[in-house]
């Protein structure tokens, strides 16, 4: 998703947009924000824009599996915008929904000169290597899986701006949990090794830190429901009584 509003309160002459978007005028500002890849063409003039972008989130793990990651979050930047710019929005990760396979990364969603990475997957249980057991990399990490009687995984580790690295799982033991993705705000939870309790997702960016105008009230379509951004996603628990996860 990505937010541009115009600098100054002036607002500019955008034509033949594409892509999921909705166009809101509010307080002095002109916003697109794009769900889907297009393209933003401004006609006449070059100009300045404020640029917001967060990368895809990842998917979660499967069999006591961790939590996604959240894709990277770059917060409004001013950049100078000339004819056609092309908007690519990264697409969500997959949830694992089989052993030995971890959730899978977000994309990569690109606006103007910003780059921000998609979300590192969760780690799913696995019966032959200790691989996927371990969350994967991206934006922020994923959540290190925790399958019983086996080594325990790490940590997915995060890279770029308002990044934090996944949850550590609780033990190798028959209660072990698995850990939360990171999130734009904070590090994935790591599980409770007493309880067998999976970690909770990094908390993300309430909306209106980063701008007073995004909120639903403005953003009817887009950000129905919506307070928070970039978070991680909560890892799993295990019992050992019924052998069953459960989201935590």
């Amino acid at each position: 998703m990505q937010i541009l509003g115009t600098v100054g309160g002036a607002v500019l002459p955008y034509a033949n947009v594409s892509g999921g978007q909705e166009t809101v005028t509010v307080g002095g500002f002109k916003y697109l924000m794009f769900t889907s890849s297009g393209t933003l063409t401004l006609t006449g003039i070059a100009g300045l824009v404020d640029v917001l972008a967060v990368g895809g989130g990842s998917g979660g793990g499967f069999d006591i599996g961790g939590g996604g990651g959240a894709g990277e979050l770059d917060l409004f930047t001013t950049l100078t915008i000339s004819a056609n710019e092309t908007i690519t929005i990264g697409a969500a990760g997959a949830g694992s929904v089989v052993e030995d396979v971890k959730g899978g990364n977000g994309g990569t969603t690109t606006a103007l000169t910003l780059t921000a990475l998609g979300g590192g997957g969760g780690g799913s249980g696995d019966n032959n290597s200790a691989a996927n057991l371990s969350g994967a990399d991206g934006g922020s990490g994923g959540g290190a899986s925790a399958y019983a009687f086996y080594v325990a995984g790490n940590p997915g580790a995060a890279s770029g701006a308002n990044t934090n690295a996944g949850g550590a799982q609780g033990s190798n033991s028959p209660n072990a949990g698995s850990g939360g993705g990171g999130g734009a705000t904070a590090v994935g939870g790591n599980a409770n090794t007493a309880t067998g309790t999976g970690g909770s997702g990094g908390e993300g960016y309430t909306l209106t830190s980063i701008d007073a105008n995004l909120t639903s009230a403005n953003f009817p379509t887009t950000l129905a429901g919506m307070t928070v951004i970039a978070s991680g996603g909560g890892g799993c628990s295990y019992s050992g009584a019924n052998n069953t996860a459960v989201l935590a």
